[in-house]
């Protein structure tokens, strides 16, 4: 016999309404709204594939299930998402994580390349990634210590966190990726270069050996425009 998870399961595609109203009777809702079959499949991976956004926003908002929940291949909703209608509702309304990666190391924007997707739903994750980038990544840059020794001093850089992933920075420079809080003007990387990297991110060709050295040169110059400004701004980037 079917567990009442695999009936919603089957509900999904043609009676979201039948799914919600049967959540909203369940002793357990936000238990059953958050289980997963076999295959880590859960209602909100079917409500996205299935372009269900008012079940996708009930899920997250009445019933508290994780918009970044991952099923057996690792991957979140968001790879589910087939329009940019639902794509946006995750990312915009809901806060789903455009920068994760599934179990083969594809991204969310990998995904729906090789899916095949339309071009708005590429187009937009395009961008979010990019935009993703301002808040996301640390570079860090090597200066020498008293004993002759490379130093490794921090700095952020609005970067596409999945592009750079994947690009050969410079000599003597590491890239450590995280969320990073919300930065006061002062703080924020130098609005030419951020413009710079943010329409190289933007770029068709990014992948491009040309793209790729005019980002390592720009991650250059960020790194000897740290070490150009002294010990300060490091201890301040790095919490010393």
């Amino acid at each position: 016999m079917p567990s009442q998870h695999d009936i919603l399961l089957r509900l999904t595609p043609d009676a979201p309404t039948r799914v919600l109203s049967a959540l909203s009777t369940s002793p357990n809702p936000s238990t059953l709204a958050s289980a997963a079959d076999s295959n880590g499949y859960t209602l909100i991976h079917a409500a996205a594939s299935y372009a269900h956004l008012d079940m996708l926003r009930t899920l997250v908002r009445t019933y508290g299930v994780n918009v970044n929940t991952r099923d057996n291949d690792g991957q979140t909703p968001l790879f589910h998402a087939e329009t940019l209608e639902v794509a946006k509702c995750l990312v915009e309304e809901l806060g789903a994580d455009v920068g994760v990666v599934d179990g083969e190391g594809l991204s969310v924007l990998d995904s729906a390349r090789a899916d095949g997707e339309g071009e708005g739903l590429v187009g937009y994750l395009e961008g979010v990634v990019g935009r993703a980038g301002a808040r996301n990544g640390m570079i860090e840059g090597g200066g020498e210590n008293v004993n002759g020794e490379r130093e490794a001093e921090a700095v952020e850089v609005p970067v596409q966190t999945e592009a750079l992933a994947r690009t050969r920075v410079p000599e003597n420079v590491q890239v450590n990726f995280g969320t990073m809080p919300e930065l006061p003007p002062s703080e924020m990387a130098d609005p030419r270069i951020r413009a710079k990297i943010e329409e190289l991110a933007a770029r068709g060709d990014f992948e491009s050996e040309e793209a790729q050295r005019e980002l390592r040169n720009l991650v250059a110059e960020v790194v000897t425009g740290i070490q150009e400004e002294g010990p300060d701004r490091s201890r301040r980037r790095t919490g010393d």
